[in-house]
């Protein structure tokens, strides 16, 4: 109830303790009219941080897990008030203008229709325990498996960005990262459109809240990988800059597409090696990686201690996982008859996901680790969700579980 600011609902920069968002689940504003009163800071957090969960305090970026909700009076009869206005008219003025600030707002309960609270709505049986049901939805909350809703339906080219923001607003989803994968760097039909893909990815991908565009690195066709570089150099320095000045960062990813070294189709950046020529032929900090221990399993090869050198480079993380049948290996070779590896979903396959979290927190990773699933052999057809949620769990699991705040003292 009352004015706030910006130290007690997010971040106190003097104490350096964290403010109401980032200790409870629910923040209500008991009097929404309140908010007029408040300085412009409050407003302008507060818009930023129901986009995305996130907020900016000094030079640190920071989230918070509460849901916010705002409690207001009717000045006027609904009928009256639909009829020469709307329902926001109650709002004050700071958000009923602001039409960005209602594209955040995820429900409109009309308290009107809730019938006040009387004595015979009271049984004397057994009645609704209101506890249990907040740790029930306490608990849901938990649960966040983001872009499913790609996999079942399409929100249609009529939506422009934040559309697709507002329709995602109230499923818990979050858009972690965009991508086009394709070859930007050769010259056919279909590499020029990835090209402009590329261009409009950069361009759009603030308008749908993230800040990571990912995709192939593309090659030189039928050429060694370091052949590409030169090409890449090119096509890649102007598209590293524009999206520098969108604070936009370019995140490739490692996965061969049956390329080699010495030839392929689409990808150069798939080894450590490829990946420090990219890097010193564009020595920009918003270029990177997006990576996963997949890829480089298939190929034989260690992730951990390139994780522990590349962390700093490394932007998005593909949930995959991979199992090598050594056995294989050791009988037939490489090059035999039977296949000696294949991809798998997190918590199926030989990697060990904890170490692989916790050498991407020892670096400061803060992006997002994105279940890639249909492509597990075993866990598919009727198997495929069950898999991908046995995936999401454990991938929970090897983070440390369930996030629990520290006490506030």
């Amino acid at each position: 109830t009352g004015p706030t600011t910006v130290a007690n609902l997010f971040y106190n920069m003097a104490t350096g303790k964290m403010g109401l968002v980032g200790i409870w689940d629910a923040i209500g504003f008991d009097e929404v009219a309140d908010l007029q009163k408040m300085p412009k800071e409050v407003v302008t957090t507060l818009k930023t941080y129901c986009e995305s969960g996130s907020f900016a305090r000094g030079k640190e970026s920071m989230s918070g897990m509460a849901s916010l909700a705002m409690f207001g009076n009717t000045n006027q009869p609904v009928e009256v008030m639909v009829r020469s206005s709307h329902l926001f008219m109650p709002m004050p003025d700071v958000i009923r203008e602001d039409m960005a600030f209602l594209d955040r707002i995820h429900f409109y309960i009309p308290g009107w229709e809730i019938p006040k609270m009387r004595v015979e709505f009271f049984t004397d049986h057994y009645g609704f325990v209101v506890d249990y049901l907040a740790e029930a939805l306490r608990e849901l909350r938990r649960h966040n498996f983001t872009e499913v809703t790609d996999r079942h339906f399409s929100l249609g080219s009529h939506l422009n960005a934040r559309d697709v923001k507002a329709v995602l607003a109230g499923t818990g989803v979050t858009i972690s990262s965009i991508g086009i994968y394709g070859n930007p760097l050769e010259k056919g039909p279909e590499d020029l459109i990835t090209l402009k893909g590329w261009k409009d990815l950069i361009d759009h991908a603030p308008l749908f809240g993230c800040d990571i565009v990912c995709g192939f690195a593309g090659r030189v066709r039928g050429k060694p990988m370091d052949e590409s570089i030169p090409v890449f150099k090119k096509v890649f320095t102007p598209l590293a800059k524009r999206a520098a000045d969108k604070g936009v960062r370019l995140a490739f990813e490692n996965c061969d597409m049956g390329g080699t070294w010495k030839a392929g189709d689409w990808n150069c950046a798939q080894i450590p090696a490829t990946w420090d020529m990219m890097f010193d032929a564009i020595p920009l900090p918003n270029i990177g990686l997006q990576w996963e221990p997949c890829h480089q399993m298939v190929k034989l090869i260690d992730p951990m201690p390139q994780l522990r050198k590349y962390v700093g480079r490394i932007f998005h993380i593909h949930g995959k996982d991979a199992t090598v049948l050594w056995d294989v290996i050791r009988e037939q070779g490489i090059h035999g008859p039977k296949p000696f590896a294949f991809h798998r979903t997190p918590g199926f396959g030989d990697s060990n996901w904890t170490d692989i979290i916790s050498e991407l927190r020892r670096g400061g990773f803060k992006g997002s680790i994105d279940i890639e699933g249909w492509h597990d052999p075993v866990y598919r057809s009727e198997l495929e969700m069950t898999g991908q949620v046995h995936g999401l769990h454990h991938l929970k699991q090897c983070r440390g579980g369930l996030f629990v705040p520290n006490p506030v003292v």
